[in-house]
Formats: C-alpha cells, sequence, structure tokens
C-alpha cells in the first residue's frame, strides 16, 4: 500500500466569499470536506461561525468544540463535521486542522500545520494571513498538493 505523501496547499482571502469560491472550486475539483480546513480568524460577525441553535456544543479545554452532521460555512455549503472556536486565533471549521484541535487543544497552529507537512514558507503565510484577519483555507492534498494550489490560486485571483 501507498504512503501518503505530505503536502499542503494554503490561501489566504480578504473575504469568506472568496474562500467560499474556492472551497467550491475544490470540491468541484474532487477534494474532500474531510481534506479542507478554512481558519475565520477572530471573526467580529457572529453570523459567521455556527450558532448553538444549529448545532450542539460541548467544551474541551479551553477549546469549545461544535459538532454536528456537517458544519455550515456560507450558503449552501458544509465543511467537514467538527468546527473548533480557538481562543487568540479565532474559528477552525472542518477538515485536518479541526480535527487536529480537538485532539490537541493547547497546540499552536504552525506545529499542527508542520505535522501535516507544510513547509516553514506555507506556515508562515498562514500565521501572516491570520494576524492580518484573512480567511485562510488550507488543503491536506498529499500527491495533489499542486493541482489543490492551482485552484486556491485561480479561486483568490
Amino acid at each position: 500500500m501507498a504512503k501518503d505523501i505530505p503536502g499542503v496547499a494554503v490561501k489566504a482571502f480578504e473575504s469568506q466569499q472568496l474562500a467560499l469560491d474556492a472551497l467550491r472550486a475544490l470540491i468541484d475539483g474532487g477534494f474532500s470536506t474531510e481534506q479542507i480546513s478554512v481558519v475565520v480568524p477572530n471573526p467580529a460577525d457572529p453570523e459567521q461561525i455556527p450558532s448553538e441553535e444549529e448545532m450542539e456544543v460541548g467544551r474541551m479545554g479551553s477549546l469549545e468544540v461544535v459538532t454536528d452532521e456537517n458544519v455550515p460555512f456560507g450558503e449552501g455549503i458544509s465543511v467537514g463535521s467538527t468546527g473548533i472556536l480557538v481562543p487568540g486565533l479565532g474559528a477552525v471549521v472542518g477538515g485536518p486542522l479541526a480535527v487536529s484541535y480537538a485532539h490537541q487543544p493547547d497546540a499552536a497552529i504552525d506545529e499542527l500545520l508542520e505535522d501535516l507537512g507544510a513547509t516553514d514558507e506555507e506556515i508562515d503565510e498562514v500565521e501572516g494571513a491570520i494576524a492580518q484577519g484573512l480567511t485562510v483555507v488550507v488543503v491536506a492534498a498529499g500527491s495533489s498538493r499542486d493541482e489543490a494550489q492551482g485552484i486556491l490560486n485561480k479561486a483568490g485571483a
């Protein structure tokens, strides 16, 4: 059995709408929602994250864990099965980052990205984007990293 090749594609977006467009393009391109995480840094608008009425909310340490069959992210789209509110970071919705935070609530985002196979440059890009308040899409794409990055770049153009 072939081992998965680590490969992470990342892109920061100035608006959630652009991130949603990228998300749809990734799904249309054959990527699974289990591969895609969206980071919404410290959302000022509570409408940007799922409400308690929409799904069951539990507590894990200092993290608020939101679980449902699918976590809604924007109009007509769902990502993965877990959303996490990380103090000082924001909402991490779906995919491997949310799952990693659920298992390692005290981990820093750079550690989790490194575990996914992100390069130092990609980690710096994500951290810089979050510091600027941009929405970030992270794809654990394995050997399809270049394809995923191309989709993200085209969506953000």
